[in-house]
């Protein structure tokens, strides 16, 4: 039976693009739930709060109040960050007052930061890290075939990303990042990778097939310790593979390195964000190894999203904010750190995927 909550959801960065989806979504599943639209634009929150049956507004500044939550009318029973919560201010808030945290925006580095940050605090609410990609839908789905697994070489995971699918602005820094090396869990070793580098062929669930390219994502640093995994990759690629390509020769010429610099933001920017009303979005993830009796097993799960990436990631953040609660029927998390692949009900994910349109095929 799912746990009720006595006080609201507050959604920061509520009215943003995946923030909008995520209150939609919550307030559809859960009607009696009260959802707080949160972030510094009372406008544009008030916009979203008259579409709800049962919302308000919550006005604060991450990086401009030292305590985003203090003032704070309404009481509290979870927050889910859509925001890039860069000084920690609006965990540091939670962790204050013991409540569940959720974090769906962080890259890699800055996951690592925050874990030290919350493990050398007093915890006494449950902080999930769910940053993984598409708030750490692929990785539920791979943490939960992988448990059929008795010995994992390796953890693929291939994305086909639409050039013309929605995108907020704060997703611009993350693609920023394409060209920056970073560490791999690369059989039974770390190493450093480059960015774009180290191509390969993936096929997709509608068809598609093109060479993928790494890129940083926390699945690569959660995954390995979640599964045993020998090797973990994250690689993508755009519907676009010229524009693929052409990104990744920039990057291996080492041109790019000399093209991030301001004078050229406007070019990059050019390349990493033009925003479109929304795209087909494929994610492949293939595991491979030996099965209970020791013979060699693959698994693939071809997930596909007909709405655009934001609409994943936003199913993503409502399915770890509801497990955290207790409203999808398990019980609710207690005190500590989580990671999105920590699900304890991947069929009620899975479930949770398909009541909103989300196709996932299993090879």
């Amino acid at each position: 039976m799912a746990t009720t909550v006595s006080g609201a959801i507050l959604v920061a960065g509520g009215y943003g693009i995946v923030g909008t989806q995520i209150c939609e979504i919550l307030s559809k599943r859960n009607p009696d739930l009260k959802i707080l639209v949160g972030g510094r634009n009372r406008e544009k929150a008030a916009e979203l709060v008259e579409r709800l049956p049962n919302a308000a507004v919550a006005v604060f500044d991450i990086e401009a109040d030292a305590d985003p939550l203090n003032g704070m009318d309404e009481a509290i029973s979870g927050l889910i960050a859509v925001v890039n919560d860069r000084d920690n201010r609006l965990m540091q808030a939670c962790i204050r007052r013991s409540i569940p945290y959720v974090d769906i925006t962080r890259w890699t580095d800055r996951v690592r930061t925050a874990v030290f940050e919350v493990a050398l605090s007093d915890v006494n609410s449950p902080i999930v890290f769910s940053s993984s990609w598409m708030a750490g839908v692929p990785g539920v789905l791979a943490a939960h075939h992988a448990k059929e697994f008795s010995d994992i070489d390796v953890i693929d995971i291939d994305v086909l990303y639409g050039l013309a699918d929605m995108a907020g602005p704060n997703s611009i820094e993350y693609v920023d990042r394409l060209a920056s090396p970073f560490p791999v869990l690369k059989n039974g070793e770390w190493v450093e990778v480059g960015g774009l580098s180290d191509p390969k062929t993936a096929k997709f669930f509608g068809g598609a097939e093109g060479n993928t390219f790494r890129f940083d994502t926390p699945d690569q640093v959660t995954l390995p310790h979640i599964t045993n995994a020998k090797s973990v990759s994250s690689r993508i690629t755009y519907d676009d593979q010229g524009t693929m390509d052409l990104m990744a020769k920039l990057v291996s010429s080492g041109v790019w390195e000399k093209l991030s610099v301001p004078d050229f933001d406007d070019f990059r920017l050019s390349l990493l964000y033009n925003p479109g009303e929304g795209a087909v979005h494929e994610v492949t993830t293939t595991i491979t190894g030996k099965d209970k009796g020791g013979a060699p097993m693959t698994r693939t799960i071809m997930v596909h999203d007909p709405v655009s990436q934001t609409h994943m990631t936003a199913l993503g953040g409502v399915i770890q904010i509801e497990h955290t609660l207790g409203l999808d029927g398990s019980e609710p998390r207690g005190p500590g750190i989580f990671f999105a692949e920590h699900h304890r009900a991947p069929d009620v994910a899975l479930k949770t995927l398909s009541e909103n349109g989300i196709k996932v095929r299993v090879e």
